[in-house]
């Protein structure tokens, strides 16, 4: 019988010393969420949410070392009227383009950012650091331009694949 699971009064049950990954992303997605880190406001008013990913991966440098590698994604779903709102499409201009959005939610997703670090404690230091620099700079943008050729892959894509008029 394996010690690590033995039921003997004389050996307790012992638990591995492995580091929970999950553990630490319910943490993290704690700690975004009351620095209201897990929402960023762009430079044209629309509310993106911040979706975090971590994994362990072997380091290049040493693979018999594990690094932390933290994804960080700006996602949304953006209806035809806050598009409007915020300037991104015109009704008079845009028409066709709105009517073929309709009453669905186009989903938009920026480049992710990705953090490398040695250890979760590093991590966490290394992601304290970096979100408020991001929150930042994602406020000063204005990706009118960039909201404008997601909704045309978005609209594409759906076309292509027969969602058109459902």
């Amino acid at each position: 019988m394996d010690p690590l699971y033995s039921t003997g009064d004389d050996k307790p049950p012992k638990r591995p010393v492995v580091p929970s990954l999950y553990s630490a992303l319910s943490d993290i997605d704690r700690w975004l969420t009351e620095h209201q880190f897990d929402q960023l406001k762009d430079g044209d008013g629309m509310l993106w949410k911040l979706e975090m990913q971590a994994s362990q991966l072997p380091a290049k440098a040493d693979p018999r070392r594990l690094d932390w590698h933290i994804r960080l994604a700006p996602v949304a779903q953006m209806s035809a009227a806050a598009l409007v709102g915020a300037s991104v499409l015109q009704p008079d201009d845009d028409a066709r383009l709105l009517a073929m959005i309709g009453t669905e939610l186009v989903p938009m997703a920026m480049k992710p950012t990705v953090l490398t670090a040695p250890s979760e404690a590093e991590a966490r230091n290394l992601l304290a650091a970096e979100l408020p620099r991001l929150k930042a700079a994602f406020k000063e943008m204005k990706l009118a331009e960039v909201k404008r050729s997601l909704i045309g892959r978005w609209l594409e894509e759906r076309c292509v694949f027969g969602g058109r008029g459902k």
